[in-house]
């Protein structure tokens, strides 16, 4: 099985994906928490006799709201840890081979005794890596551990908190209720005006989940990477390459920490830790991840230089099936729009990728000729259909 650990870190890539999107609607919950205030100081305007009764209701919820978004964030951040441990997991057992990783119809076709012979040098090692692997996927990461790492981010959401209590003035929501009362706007009305009013906060929440919740999934990952102990030799970063990503992240895309570094390599102490840069800043809606990069193993292609980049084949299998909304993730909201209508519907992964595999820019795109994209395009393709041609042919050779 070649390129065992670009097989890996795109199989990681495809959960990193899939997880965005999931801490999309747990930081949109975590907000929602203030909606649900919301109607209910709406509710409290409506049944009020007096301006005071009003008044003193809303200092009340000025006190159980912060504590209310608190909570819903700790919730999420344990949601988020969960989840991504989960899927890190899965994808590692995905991406690792069994019996080497070889298609069916090519183990049919060489026949048992030989695929055996060839197999021998490099079962042992695979076992072990799926022995452990297995036990992982039963608890991918222990309570215990995953409630240290959201309670690293402690100060983060009391910071939070202060902005909610801070950002709410009881005196001054009375003042838009009463006015929209009087001018006679429905509850809907009432509503968007307090929806507008806290504003702020609500964007406070979700950016702080969506950091935080990075973070969580990082930690939590790195949390599982290490039980595989000494098979993997460092980590390799990685970047969501579409128009927000950040050029300095860009630059770094693929770039292997070593455990052990030697003769220029760069060290654990060197490497990002999204969202939290090597200098110790924070890169704010940073979605970069993290892969684990294996030892050599026999009859295993391993990195010859300091860089490793997804394989292009898994994404273009997971491509087929994908959704419009993790597609979005994958490439970009702007890259995917103006290829999907240039060519429509099923337009496929070669469509915004360049020989190399790298995703083409929004601008390059834009400046192809129909000819220029149609040979890339069928370029593209070819390239694939002979990867997986020696992909299925390593059986024959025994990987020599």
């Amino acid at each position: 099985m070649p390129n065992l650990n670009s097989t890996i870190s795109a199989h990681i890539g495809i959960a990193h994906i899939e997880f965005n999107e999931y801490l999309d609607h747990e930081a949109e919950r975590a907000a929602s928490v203030i909606d649900k205030y919301i109607e209910q100081m709406v509710d409290a305007a409506k049944g009020s006799q007096h301006p005071y009764q009003l008044l003193h209701r809303l200092y009340i919820i000025s006190n159980e709201l912060p504590k209310a978004v608190g909570k819903a964030c700790y919730e999420a951040l344990h949601n988020c840890g969960r989840m991504s441990a989960s899927r890190v997991v899965k994808a590692l057992d995905r991406a690792i081979p069994r019996d080497g990783g070889f298609d069916v119809h090519v183990k049919e076709a060489v026949g048992g005794a030989i695929l055996q012979a060839i197999l021998k040098p490099f079962r042992k090692p695979v076992a072990r890596i799926r022995n452990i692997i297995s036990d992982m996927l039963i608890e991918p990461i222990k309570r215990s551990v995953l409630e240290r790492i959201v309670l690293g981010g402690a100060v983060v959401i009391s910071r939070l908190m202060t902005t909610v209590k801070q950002a709410f003035s009881p005196q001054r929501v009375a003042d838009i209720l009463v006015r929209d009362i009087s001018e006679g706007k429905d509850r809907r009305a009432q509503i968007t005006s307090l929806r507008n009013e806290l504003a702020m906060p609500r964007a406070a929440a979700k950016r702080t989940v969506r950091t935080e919740g990075i973070r969580v999934a990082t930690e939590s990952n790195m949390a599982a990477y290490e039980e595989l102990g000494d098979i993997t030799i460092g980590y390799a970063i990685h970047a969501l390459l579409d128009e927000a990503t950040r050029p300095e992240h860009r630059a770094r895309n693929g770039t292997i920490y070593y455990k052990y570094p030697v003769g220029g390599q760069k060290g654990i102490s060197e490497m990002p830790r999204p969202p939290i840069e090597p200098d110790g800043s924070i890169a704010w809606n940073c979605r970069c991840y993290l892969s684990p990069v294996f030892e050599s193993l026999e009859n295993f292609e391993m990195p010859t230089s300091s860089n490793v980049l997804p394989s292009i084949l898994v994404y273009q299998d997971w491509w087929k099936n994908a959704s419009d909304a993790k597609k979005r993730i994958a490439v970009g909201v702007r890259r995917f729009n103006y290829v999907t209508q240039r060519y429509g519907a099923d337009a496929s992964y070669s469509h915004f990728i360049d020989a190399d595999g790298q995703l083409l820019s929004i601008d390059t795109l834009t400046a192809e000729t129909a000819e220029q994209a149609a040979e890339r395009i069928a370029a593209n393709d070819a390239l694939s259909n002979e990867a997986r041609k020696r992909r299925a042919s390593l059986l024959l050779t025994g990987g020599a």
